[in-house]
């Protein structure tokens, strides 16, 4: 059983998807940029995050949040989707809102 890591930059709004290739706990943690104003102050993102498993939702971030760290129990070719979705105009302009994604076996 070899170590499985995948790291990802996705920027916007949309889906990232990764296909388990070994049964295992995958943690998921993803790192999130925010739009800003030009005075560096924080504009209110209503980008909500959501971690399929399979299609069925897992973990649900609160609006805004900048970053998450879950665990999800996959069988082999399980799919874990990465849905970036928001309302707020100021989050779908093109790649104001920029994520790292790791996805990695364990915990």
């Amino acid at each position: 059983m070899a170590d499985v890591y995948k790291s990802i930059v996705f920027g916007g709004l949309g889906t990232v998807s990764f296909t388990a290739p070994e049964a295992n706990n995958y943690a998921v943690d993803v790192k999130i940029s925010l739009p800003t104003i030009t005075s560096g102050a924080a504009i209110d993102s209503l980008l909500v995050v959501t971690v399929n498993l399979n299609g069925t939702p897992w973990f649900t971030t609160e609006a805004g949040q900048q970053g998450f760290h879950t665990s999800v129990l996959c069988a082999v070719n399980d799919v874990i989707t990465i849905v970036f979705a928001s309302s707020n105009p100021a989050d779908n302009s093109l790649n104001v809102i920029k994520s790292t994604i790791a996805i990695s076996e364990g915990v």
